[in-house]
Order: C-alpha cells, then sequence, then structure tokens
C-alpha cells in the first residue's frame, strides 16, 4: 500500500476517534443541561408556589386592614370635602415640607451624581414607605411614621425631576416669577 494512502487513512482515523471523543462528550453535556433543565424547573416551579403563598398573604392582609378601625377613620377623612381654598392650604403646606424635606437631603449628602443613585435613593425610601405601611403599628399611631416616609419619597422623586428639567435661557427675576405663578 502506498505511504500517502496509509497516510491518508490515519488522518481519517484519528478524524473518527477525535468525533467519537466530541460526541461522547456532547453527550455527557447534554445528560447535565437535561439535569441543570430539571433542577431549574424544580426551582421555578417552587418560587411560583412560594410567590403564590405570598400573594395569599398579601391578601389576608388587605383583608385584614380594610376592617382595621384605623383605617375606617383614613377612609372617612378622605370622604371628607375640601373647599378649594381648604385644597389650595394643605397642598401649599404639603409643598414646603417636601421642599424642607428636599433641602435637608440636599444639605446631607449633595445632588444625585446619577441617575442610577437618583433611582437607588428613591427606591430605598419606597422600600421604607412600604415597610411602615405594610408591618407598621395598627394602632394607628404609624400614620406620622407612613407620612414622613411619603414625604421622603416625594421629595426624591422630585430631587429626580428637578436634575432632570433644563435650566431656562434666561433666569427670571422674582417679580416675573411670582407672576407666572398666579
Amino acid at each position: 500500500m502506498e505511504p500517502y494512502i496509509i497516510a491518508a487513512l490515519l488522518v481519517v482515523l484519528v478524524c473518527l476517534i477525535a468525533l467519537g471523543v466530541i460526541s461522547l462528550r456532547l453527550e455527557r453535556e447534554n445528560r447535565q443541561l437535561k439535569i441543570n433543565y430539571t433542577f431549574l424547573k424544580e426551582i421555578t416551579k417552587s418560587l411560583f408556589e412560594a410567590n403564590n403563598g405570598l400573594i395569599g398573604l398579601q391578601d389576608d392582609l388587605d383583608r385584614q386592614n380594610r376592617c382595621d378601625p384605623h383605617e375606617r377613620t383614613l377612609q372617612s377623612r378622605r370622604n371628607v370635602e375640601m373647599t378649594h381654598s381648604e385644597r389650595r392650604i394643605l397642598l401649599e403646606k404639603i409643598t414646603q415640607e417636601i421642599h424642607e424635606e428636599m433641602d435637608r437631603a440636599e444639605n446631607l449628602y449633595g445632588p444625585f451624581h446619577s441617575l442610577h443613585e437618583a433611582l437607588a435613593v428613591i427606591r430605598e425610601e419606597y422600600m421604607e414607605l412600604e415597610q411602615a405601611i405594610f408591618w407598621g403599628n395598627k394602632n394607628g399611631d404609624n400614620v406620622q411614621v407612613v407620612r414622613a416616609e411619603a414625604l421622603q419619597v416625594a421629595a426624591m422623586v422630585t430631587r429626580l425631576v428637578a436634575m432632570l428639567t433644563p435650566m431656562p435661557d434666561s433666569r427670571l427675576s422674582v417679580a416675573d416669577a411670582e407672576q407666572e405663578v398666579d
């Protein structure tokens, strides 16, 4: 047999061996992927079941809150009709409190350095509000805590909006600004 034929046969034999080894590795990896897939599928199923359990707990808490006497007090307070001037005074007071909270935060921490920082701070304040609402004292004395947390969320969101609002080309005088507000 010619040497070039022997060399070609050896190359073919080496290729077949390499393909066999690759095929065995792929089979082993495929089995591992199937195991991983099954494991992930079981974890996903468990997470869905846990989530459904949490939703059930949340529904129970919501039902309890509906019967809470403090919640009924808040409901009746919301149903009281306000005059336009009373609503304006209330909104001015709330706006002033938001500005004070914005100033306090600016003095303590400085301006937001990025959108990501702003989002992180807003998220943190929101989670504190959520915690005060869901896990706060149900005797009615947590209203001030919830209110303070809500003001902090509003202040941080307002800081973000202010950061994203372009400055006008020409600055208004105080008289022009007061005229624009009225």
